[in-house]
């Protein structure tokens, strides 16, 4: 409507008014608020562009640095301009700090888990780009030589979907006890896991995930589920994930921390 304002006075008297056409880029930001809502507020609006999830975190990866290295450049021209015979020095200082500061929380495991956690909590619709998630975990499980070292990618495959850090292996053997197996980035546990055991039933009735925290906070939601005590000495210890296949319980999983909290739906 302002514009079609402002061609109008420009076509009515031959020549563009100054004043509107310098308050016309004003105008645009303050409506582009309201055609945010707006465009949220109606699912008709959506546009079906497709943007990876890796497009967007390296783009705010990459908007995050420019970010921080424009006020880094401001605070070392102000330490320059004020420092006095110092001064040039100090900020040639000042900006390698920055800079090495820079790559350090670039390279950080931690900070990106935050940020992919971020992004996907607040820009996508969906947890996981399901496609990317099959072929990472095809990738992992065929990655390497056929045979023991496969027990190690299953791990690996099922911690990266939750950005665990590492984990344990139980498998059911010929006798239809549960061994520990294999492990991944944690100290394996020696522990055998007996076919009576109250988590194997529980794993057989419910094929549930068990969440320690909500375990330990609501133990009603996991009808008297008793642990066996190996499960406070793994360090970290998060999820028990059982492993089944047509209905039989092929083994279970333990997983650590993620490196940022993480909240299981």
């Amino acid at each position: 409507m302002f514009d079609f304002f402002l061609y109008a006075d420009a076509l009515l008297f031959k020549q563009i008014d100054s004043d509107l056409w310098q308050a016309r880029g004003f105008i645009n930001a303050l409506v582009v608020p309201m055609l945010v809502v707006a465009a949220a507020r109606n699912p008709s609006w959506s546009v079906k562009i497709f943007i990876s999830r890796k497009a967007v975190f390296h783009t705010t990866g990459l908007l995050g640095a420019g970010v921080y290295l424009l006020i880094m450049s401001a605070v070392g021209y102000y330490i320059r301009f004020y420092g006095g015979s110092w001064g040039k020095a100090a900020q040639v200082i000042f900006l390698f700090m920055a800079i090495a500061t820079l790559t350090a929380i670039l390279f950080s495991s931690h900070l990106r888990s935050r940020v992919k956690v971020f992004l996907s909590k607040h820009f996508f619709r969906y947890k996981y780009d399901y496609r990317e998630e099959w072929l990472r975990i095809i990738h992992t499980l065929s990655d390497g030589e056929p045979g023991p070292r496969i027990r190690e990618r299953v791990i690996k495959a099922v911690a990266d979907l939750v950005d665990s850090g590492g984990g344990i292996l139980w498998l059911r053997d010929d006798s239809g006890n549960y061994p520990c197996v294999s492990h991944w980035q944690v100290p394996l546990c020696q522990f055998t896991v007996m076919s009576e055991s109250s988590l194997v039933d529980f794993f057989i009735a419910k094929d549930w995930i068990i969440d320690l925290e909500e375990l330990k906070s609501s133990p009603a939601l996991y009808e008297g589920l008793k642990l066996p005590d190996w499960v406070r000495d793994v360090k970290d210890a998060w999820l028990l994930v059982p492993i089944r296949h047509h209905g039989d319980l092929l083994g279970f999983l333990v997983l650590i921390r993620p490196r940022s909290p993480r909240q299981i739906n």
